[in-house]
């Protein structure tokens, strides 16, 4: 496959980005230093901030191409699909096919990744048909939920869900996930 990075190419790269991160060490700006804190009372060093998305081309590249591959495969899954075994867990009609795999019983092993790289891509080219998808899909999640705030799903599954929800509010500018957010976590 044309597409793909091969795997000794991979390990070259590795010493060089070791390096790059190595040089990339500095003050963290006036935001960024612990309350209180003044210029020079914080050491140096690496300082992580998020990656905003915000406007985000991708040239012709192999990241290119595997960002038109994720997001042909997002576009074409079936919400039906996607919701059927939240759906059918708590007594609602659940049209579609079942996913099969790891997403068998429901999706929710793939469900908060998905909303979260729907959410980037909306954030990075401003897709809207992708963001309405993952409102659409938060939505009608959000019907599943009991009203307890019981959403079903065990530690591993509700920290992809935490990501999904905090990625729609942050990078698709949807409030409703913020709601969401607190009500399966109360």
């Amino acid at each position: 496959m044309s597409g793909d990075l091969p795997r000794r190419d991979f390990l070259k790269s590795v010493p060089s980005v070791a390096f790059a991160l190595s040089r990339a060490t500095h003050a963290p700006p006036a935001g960024n230093r612990p309350h209180g804190a003044r210029e020079g009372d914080v050491p140096p060093g690496i300082v992580l901030e998020p990656f905003d998305y915000r406007g985000v081309e991708l040239g012709d590249s192999r990241w290119r191409d595997q960002y038109l591959s994720a997001r042909e495969y997002f576009v074409a899954l079936s919400e039906d699909d996607i919701l059927k075994g939240f759906r059918a867990a708590v007594g609602l009609p659940a049209p579609g096919e079942t996913l099969g795999g790891w997403c068998a019983r429901n999706s929710n092993s793939v469900f908060g990744q998905w909303l979260s790289g729907m959410s980037r891509m909306y954030r990075a080219t401003g897709d809207e048909p992708m963001r309405q998808k993952a409102y659409r899909l938060m939505t009608e999640f959000a019907k599943t939920v009991r009203p307890d705030g019981d959403c079903g799903m065990g530690h591993y599954h509700y920290d992809k869900l935490v990501c999904g929800l905090v990625d729609l509010q942050s990078y698709a500018d949807i409030a409703e996930a913020g709601d969401l957010l607190r009500r399966v976590t109360d």
